[in-house]
């Protein structure tokens, strides 16, 4: 496994969180239209016009469809966690540092410029020199 393929299988929780932030804002979106659809309903039946039950349907069932995918998207990010907090917490027997560095990027999802705040360093030690280095140090825990 390459730097580079160990730096994606990490980054897979960083995409998950984002895709889940996104799907999140969807469906509050749909709720948002749904409960709005659902106003307009109420006065077309007052008023004893038909009712558009077709517009709420398609978002009810894309909510339906949505809340699915982040269903799946979240087990998948709590699974890739476990694997790597484990791979992590056995890194850190022998350089806490590497994965402190490993778990505040990928796993927290920081800023790089956090991550150095956060331990005291400069860009240049975090990015250019403890990163590369976890990450080869990652390869060796299974």
């Amino acid at each position: 496994m390459t730097n580079e393929e160990v730096k994606n299988y990490l980054k897979q929780v960083r995409d998950l969180k984002k895709d889940i932030k996104i799907k999140q804002d969807k469906i509050q979106q749909l709720n948002e239209q749904a409960a709005s659809i659902t106003v307009g309903m109420t006065a077309d039946v007052i008023q004893g016009g038909g009712m558009n039950n077709k517009s709420f349907a398609d978002a009810v069932n894309s909510r339906i469809d949505l809340q699915n995918q982040l269903c799946i998207d979240i087990y998948k990010q709590n699974i890739a966690i476990m694997d790597i907090k484990k791979r992590l917490d056995e890194m850190a027997e022998l350089r806490p540092d590497l994965a402190n560095v490993l778990f505040a990027y990928y796993i927290n999802c920081w800023t790089w410029e956090e991550v150095c705040v956060e331990l005291e360093l400069s860009w240049t030690e975090v990015v250019g020199r403890l990163h590369p280095e976890a990450l080869t140090l990652f390869k060796n825990f299974k």
